[in-house]
């Protein structure tokens, strides 16, 4: 028995006990789930439920401030040429805090998608492509001539998408924590610290603007408080101002929120699957994925891609384009 004999056998042993190990469960363990791959998914769950519960707090703040909003401009209804001017400032703020709530529930939907490619990413590579890759390997190790060729790269290939399928999440994960307390943390704590201080200033300056409706006080009655003092321009003044500079606080730090959760929890994770993707073609060399990118994209434009019998018939030099 030569030694190339020897070599293919020994693959052979490995890939029935890896084969093995996919069903049989104490096997399955210390392979595909042994203790090193359960702190690499308890380090990317504990980051996407960090990052689920910073999302769920902000919105919720997003939706405590929009109600204050309404309260605040309803307590001024009864209040003669003021309702407009407080309407002014509490608008652009009041429409911001609706557009947060949507970045919101877009972060929080995003969140759960990447959980729940964690949690069925290592089911799907080690139950169904790892086994068809090994299977291929075993064809490519032991098939005739033809089908060794056939099989080879396509075992190649579902070992690639595999690992791609068991490690990009956690991958992710990891790199959008470093890069969230390297760059976004900092933001995001002055900015969740603003939006909790300006609300409890608006919540109390809401329950200082509180009249009693028109079945409860007449006309004469405000009229009359509003005289004496209880309601003196220069105090309205000073209230409009603390109004107007709450909002302008909280505006600037709910824009900021809106990058930081977009950044942590749309573009960056994307963006990181997308540079995946494009190491995983250049490491396969597999024709497919270009393919389903060129559709997407012109999906995406509005544009078709040519055909073959087209590109061929631009590129001949019998074509006008061709010269």
């Amino acid at each position: 028995m030569n030694r190339h004999q020897i070599t293919k056998i020994g693959l052979t042993g490995v890939i029935l006990l890896l084969l093995t190990a996919t069903c049989y469960q104490p096997l399955n363990t210390p392979v595909y789930n042994n203790a090193s791959l359960r702190a690499i998914d308890a380090q990317a769950t504990g980051y996407l439920d960090d990052s689920f519960n910073k999302a769920l707090l902000a919105f919720a703040a997003a939706r405590a401030t929009n109600a204050v909003l309404s309260l605040l401009q309803d307590s001024e209804l009864s209040l003669p040429l003021v309702t407009i001017a407080v309407g002014e400032i509490l608008d652009p703020l009041n429409d911001l805090v609706e557009h947060f709530s949507w970045v919101m529930l877009v972060s929080l939907t995003s969140i759960g998608v990447q959980k729940f490619l964690l949690n069925i990413g290592p089911w799907v590579a080690v139950k169904l492509l790892l086994p068809l890759s090994l299977g291929f390997f075993l064809l490519a190790l032991w098939g005739q001539r033809g089908l060794r060729t056939y099989a080879a790269p396509v075992a190649r290939r579902l070992l690639f998408v595999a690992l791609f399928v068991r490690f990009c999440v956690p991958a992710t994960a990891w790199v959008n924590a470093q890069t969230y307390h390297l760059f976004l943390d900092s933001d995001y704590q002055v900015a969740a610290g603003q939006v909790e201080q300006n609300a409890a200033q608006l919540k109390a300056l809401q329950q200082e603007l509180v009249v009693e409706s028109e079945e409860d006080r007449g006309l004469w009655q405000r009229t009359k408080n509003a005289v004496s003092g209880a309601f003196s321009p220069a105090e309205w003044n000073k209230r409009f101002r603390k109004i107007e500079a709450s909002a302008s606080a909280m505006i600037e730090s709910f824009l900021k929120l809106i990058v930081v959760f977009l950044l942590q929890t749309v573009l960056l994770p994307l963006l990181f699957l997308w540079g995946l993707v494009q190491l995983f073609k250049f490491l396969s060399g597999s024709p497919l994925l270009p393919k389903i990118e060129e559709r997407i994209v012109a999906k995406l434009i509005g544009a078709h891609p040519p055909s073959a019998n087209q590109a061929a018939k631009e590129s001949s030099p019998l074509s006008p384009s061709g010269g």
